[in-house]
C-alpha cells in the first residue's frame, strides 16, 4: 500500500512541477528550479496526506 501511495504522490508532484513551468513562463517571479522544487514538494505532500486520510480506517472506505 505504501508503494502505491508513494507512486501516486510522485506522479502528482511531477505533474505539479511541469504545470509550474508554465506558470513560471507567465510570471517570472522565482527561479525556475525553485518553482519546480516547491511545486513538486507541494503536490507530493498533498497527494500523500490525502491518501493517508482516505485510507485511515482501511482500504474499503470508498
Amino acid at each position: 500500500m505504501l508503494r502505491k501511495m508513494l507512486i501516486s504522490a510522485a506522479i502528482a508532484g511531477t505533474f505539479c512541477a511541469f504545470f509550474s513551468v508554465g506558470i513560471d513562463w507567465v510570471t517570472n517571479m522565482l527561479a525556475r528550479g525553485q518553482v519546480i522544487a516547491l511545486s513538486f514538494i507541494s503536490g507530493f505532500l498533498g497527494s500523500f496526506v490525502a491518501s493517508v486520510i482516505r485510507n485511515w480506517n482501511g482500504p474499503d472506505n470508498g
